[in-house]
């Protein structure tokens, strides 16, 4: 966890000093070289950090969701909402329904989120999802279970696919396997491929 010295701000900061966008800017700006210096770094943002450095009336402003405080201040910024830490109230749940209702709108966003969770877990192929134990996804569990959970997620996106969550021998012993080749190989460099020519 991040913790600041001293805040940004020596005195109480109005709402209406955040309602101007340079102002914000300044604000985020300052964050972010904190958090590492991207405007993706600002994903790691919290309400308590905002506390913690005098801006709580930008919270306040947005109703205590420090997403929709970053989305409408870099509003250039294609923002992924479920990769920040803290979502707007409600967020998951909405989504869950569009999801099962097959908006399309919110089928797509699934089908993003799928593709982040893929690329963090090593998922090449959809028979790897059997290998991706909840354990694992400890961090996403919560998310996951307001869509139906991941085997819902799966069928319903895959649905042309064999799905057998009843069998447990597909992910039990290579579970363990496969973590840990999952491991070695962020561990150790890929090896170079020679050009012959």
């Amino acid at each position: 966890m991040l913790f600041f010295s001293a805040p940004f701000y020596k005195h109480r900061v109005s709402i209406t000093h955040w309602e101007d966008i340079n102002n914000r800017l300044a604000y985020f700006n300052k964050l972010r070289q904190y958090l590492g210096g991207s405007l993706d770094d600002l994903y790691k943002t919290t309400p308590s950090m905002l506390l913690q450095t005098g801006a709580n009336s930008l919270l306040s402003l947005y109703r205590g969701s420090v997403a929709a405080a970053i989305a409408d201040t870099y509003r250039d910024h294609e923002w992924k909402r479920w990769k920040f830490r803290s979502t707007p109230q409600n967020w998951w749940t909405s989504l869950g329904a569009k999801f099962s209702a097959q908006d399309p709108e919110a089928v797509q966003t699934v089908r993003e989120i799928l593709a982040d969770l893929e690329a963090e877990y090593n998922v090449v192929e959809l028979e790897d999802w059997y290998r991706v134990s909840y354990k694992l996804l400890a961090s996403n569990v919560y998310r996951l279970r307001a869509l139906g959970g991941l085997s819902n997620v799966l069928q319903r996106l895959y649905p042309e696919h064999p799905w057998n969550w009843n069998q447990p021998e597909k992910h039990d012993k290579r579970t363990a396997q496969w973590k840990i080749s999952l491991t070695v190989s962020c561990l150790l460099p890929q090896p170079e491929t020679a050009d012959l020519n």
